[in-house]
């Protein structure tokens, strides 16, 4: 699982850095990968807007082609109750941030 995982985030950061390089208003695209104190496992794409808006989208167990369509239906904004979750997550210490 997290040879698989490694493969997914390596593979989001290769194409948000052609995509960022190329749309001028999409300012970060990356992968999160974070881990609960049972052992859940939530993956989280998320896209920085120049200005600093964010659009996230839970994509556990999505294969990377999957990740990549939702990539693109959110180049042009979008807001999700994921975002909520996420923000939780970095508050909640029973969460932790997954360095893959």
């Amino acid at each position: 699982m997290r040879e698989e995982l490694m493969q997914k985030v390596c593979a989001i950061k290769e194409i948000g850095e052609a995509i960022t390089k190329h749309i001028p208003h999409i300012e970060d695209i990356h992968y999160e990968i974070w881990q609960n104190i049972r052992g859940f496992v939530d993956e989280y794409l998320v896209i920085q807007y120049r200005g600093g808006a964010y659009s996230v989208r839970n994509c556990t167990a999505n294969s990377i082609s999957a990740t990549v369509q939702e990539i693109a239906e959110r180049l042009n904004g979008g807001y999700y109750s994921e975002v909520d979750t996420w923000k939780q997550m970095h508050e909640n210490p029973d969460w932790t941030k997954l360095e893959v």
